[in-house]
């Protein structure tokens, strides 16, 4: 793939829209954001519509190469509707960036069209090994690169 046909894709949108995220610390609620869906896998969210519009960096970016399951969980979840999580793929090494997430959205229609987009990008990387590499950064390994020693 060329470059340019690169930089398209990543930039491409698969879907956007407002989402209540469950935060990671202790003391954290759930937060409104704005949730971007890109064709490269990443899910990226903002403060809100107009910080995106705007051009402005995201306040975080999930790689959906990272994880291999979004589920309904709304019946486990006795003060919200519409919840759904995000689950990162089994690891050998602990890293803190990747964990998993709990959403929720105004309407079950739109939980199932986040949860079909979502498992669209997973599904299309889930033959990834993760890795962590020796500057400790995670690295998604593709199978066919690993050679199979005594095939």
């Amino acid at each position: 793939m060329t470059a340019e046909k690169e930089t398209r894709r990543s930039h491409q949108v698969l879907m956007k829209g407002d989402l209540v995220k469950l935060g990671s610390g202790i003391f954290s609620g759930w937060q409104k954001r704005f949730f971007v869906l890109f064709a490269d896998g990443r899910l990226c969210y903002f403060k809100k519509l107009s910080d995106f519009e705007a051009g402005e960096e995201a306040n975080a970016e999930i790689n959906l190469k990272y994880y291999n399951a979004v589920s309904d969980i709304t019946v486990l979840e006795s003060n919200r509707k519409n919840v759904f999580k995000l689950t990162p793929k089994p690891m050998d090494f602990n890293y803190s960036d990747i964990r998993e997430f709990h959403f929720a959205a105004e309407t079950v229609t739109d939980m199932d069209m986040w949860i079909g987009s979502m498992y669209l990008m997973i599904e299309k990387y889930q033959d990834l090994k993760l890795k962590i590499n020796k500057t400790g950064q995670v690295t998604a390994e593709s199978f066919d690169s690993v050679e199979i020693v005594g095939a």
